[in-house]
C-alpha cells in the first residue's frame, strides 16, 4: 500500500490508474478509497480475474498501435515526440504465487502465460506490475528476470537472499516490520500515514483518496467491469453493413460483437431453454435496423414467437409450408441469387432429414456464391448427429454463436477448442461467438 500511496500522491487520477489482484486475504481492499484506482479483485473471483487481465491486455495492445501510428517504440518516446500523454497503469499484485497455483490449470494455464507476457511486454508502454511473493520460487524464472527492482524483506529461507542477489553469504537477515533490501542496499519500509496498524493505514488512504477526489473531480479509471446478463439491443451501435448484425456484447473489452453474414452462413446451436429463438431475433431485429433493411424471411417447422415478428418477407411455419419454400429455392437461386435475402430458420434439427433436407443441402451449398445467407438455429445434440447433409453443411462454415456450450463436445460443430473455465456461468443467451477459429465470449442482447 505505501507504493500505490506515493504513486497516489504525485499523480492526479488522470495521469495514473491503480489496479489491485488481492491473493493476500483482503491487504489490497483499502486501495479502493483511492480515486485512481480502478479496482481491486479478489483471487477467488475467476471472471473478474481474467476480465482485469484482458482489460490490461487490450490496453497493452492499443497502445502498441497508437505507437506504430505515430512512429514510437514506447511510452517515453511517445511523449517526447507529441506531448501525448497517457495515463501510466499499475497492476498490484498480492500473492503471485498464489495466483499461479489457482490459474495454473485454468484454462490450460492460458491466464498465467497472459499475465507472464504482460509483465514482460507492458513496461515499455507504460503498464507496470508490482508482485508479492513469499518465497522466491513462487514466481518463474522468466516472470522474475522481467522485474527489473526487487524488494526483499525477512525471507523464511536465509539462502534466499543470496539466491535473489540482495545479500552476501552469511549475512543477517534483515530484522523487525518492513526492513529489508533493495538491491543491496538495506532500507526501512515507510508506513502510510505512520501508524502500521491495518485501520490507521486504511484510514490514512481514504484521507488521501478524499483529498485527490477534491482537486481532480470527476475523473476516474475504467472499472473492471463483468459482462451483464440483461442488454438492450436499442443502446448498441446499428450495424454498418445491411448484412452486419449486432448480435451483444463480447467480455474481453465489453465491445458490441458483430455477425458479418457477407462471409457466409451463421449457425446459433444451444441446448433445450438457451436462447436460440431470442438469438435469432436479435439478429434480425439488429438486420432491420440498418437505414437499407436486407430482405429476411423465416422458415419455423415448429411453432415459435418469431412468426409474430413484422420483420419478415415471407413466413412458413409449419413442416408442410417449410417444405413448399424450400422446394423453390433452386429456382430462386438461379432467378435470383444477385439479390441480398437472409432465410432464417428456427428449430432446423426438425429439418433434418426427409424432402426437405435433400434439398437444402445444395440450395445451402449453392447459396454461398449468391446473395442469399442462412441463419439456422438448432438444438446441440441433433447438430452433432448431423455427421452429412445440410446441416453439416452449414457447420462447414465455421461460423456460430453455441450457447451453454458443452466444453468439451461443442466446440466439435465447428473444428475448434472452446476455452476451459473455473466457475463459468451461462444464462439465457451467453454463449462463445466462433468466427473462423476466433473464439469470444457474448452475451447476446434484448431486442
Amino acid at each position: 500500500m505505501t507504493i500505490a500511496a506515493s504513486l497516489a500522491t504525485g499523480a492526479t487520477p488522470a495521469e495514473l490508474h491503480l489496479y489491485g489482484l488481492d491473493f493476500g486475504g483482503g491487504g489490497l481492499a483499502p486501495l479502493r478509497y483511492l480515486p485512481h484506482c480502478g479496482d481491486v479483485v479478489v483471487g477467488d473471483d475467476p471472471e473478474r480475474v481474467e476480465r482485469l487481465a484482458l482489460m490490461v491486455s487490450k490496453e497493452l495492445q492499443r497502445r502498441r498501435s497508437l505507437f506504430a501510428e505515430r512512429g514510437v517504440s514506447s511510452f517515453g518516446e511517445l511523449r517526447r515526440a507529441t506531448g501525448m500523454s497517457l495515463p501510466l497503469v499499475v497492476v498490484l499484485i498480492d500473492g503471485y504465487g498464489a495466483f499461479t497455483a489457482a490459474y495454473e490449470a485454468h484454462d490450460a494455464g492460458r491466464l498465467v502465460d497472459l499475465m507472464a507476457s504482460l509483465v514482460g511486454d507492458g513496461r515499455a508502454a507504460g503498464i507496470y506490475f508490482v508482485a508479492t511473493a513469499e518465497r522466491r520460487l513462487s514466481i518463474a524464472s522468466g516472470v522474475a528476470a522481467a522485474l527489473p527492482m526487487k524488494v526483499v524483506l525477512r525471507m523464511s529461507d536465509p539462502d534466499d537472499l543470496v539466491a535473489l542477489g540482495v545479500a552476501a553469504r552469511g549475512r543477517r537477515q534483515p530484522q523487525g516490520g518492513g526492513r529489508g533490501f533493495i538491491n543491496h542496499v538495506e532500507f526501512q519500509a515507510a508506513v502510510v500515514g505512520g501508524d502500521p496498524a491495518p485501520e490507521a493505514q486504511a484510514a490514512a488512504l481514504q484521507a488521501l483518496g478524499e483529498r485527490t477526489a477534491t482537486a481532480s473531480p470527476g475523473t476516474s479509471p475504467p472499472r473492471v467491469e463483468l459482462l451483464a446478463h440483461n442488454i438492450p439491443l436499442a443502446g448498441l451501435p446499428s450495424p454498418a453493413h445491411r448484412l452486419t448484425a449486432t448480435v451483444g456484447l463480447a467480455e474481453a473489452n465489453l465491445t458490441p460483437a458483430h455477425v458479418d453474414l457477407t462471409t457466409g452462413h451463421f449457425l446459433i446451436a444451444g441446448p433445450y431453454r438457451s436462447g436460440r429463438s431470442s438469438a435469432l431475433h436479435t439478429i434480425a431485429s439488429s438486420l432491420h435496423r440498418h437505414r437499407a433493411p436486407v430482405a429476411m424471411e423465416l422458415l419455423a417447422p415448429r411453432r415459435t414467437p418469431l412468426t409474430e415478428l413484422g420483420l419478415w418477407s415471407r413466413v412458413a411455419q409449419g413442416a408442410e409450408a417449410c417444405e413448399e419454400v424450400i422446394a423453390g429455392l433452386a429456382e430462386r437461386l438461379s432467378r435470383d441469387g444477385h439479390n441480398s435475402v437472409v432465410i432464417f430458420v428456427d428449430d432446423a434439427d426438425e429439418l433434418a432429414e426427409g424432402i426437405a433436407s435433400l434439398a437444402l443441402e445444395p440450395a445451402v451449398r449453392k447459396s454461398r456464391d449468391t446473395g442469399f445467407r442462412f441463419v439456422v438455429a438448432a438444438e446441440t445434440r441433433s447438430l452433432h448427429r448431423s455427421f452429412g447433409g445440410w446441416l453439416h453443411e452449414i457447420r462447414k462454415d465455421r461460423r456460430a454463436l453455441l450457447l451453454d456450450p458443452d466444453i468439451d463436445l461443442d466446440g466439435d460443430l465447428v473444428g475448434i477448442k472452446l476455452p476451459r473455465k473455473q466457475q463459468r456461468s451461462f444464462p439465457p443467451g451467453r454463449g462463445y461467438l466462433v468466427e473462423r477459429g476466433e473464439v469470444e465470449l457474448v452475451q447476446v442482447a434484448q431486442p
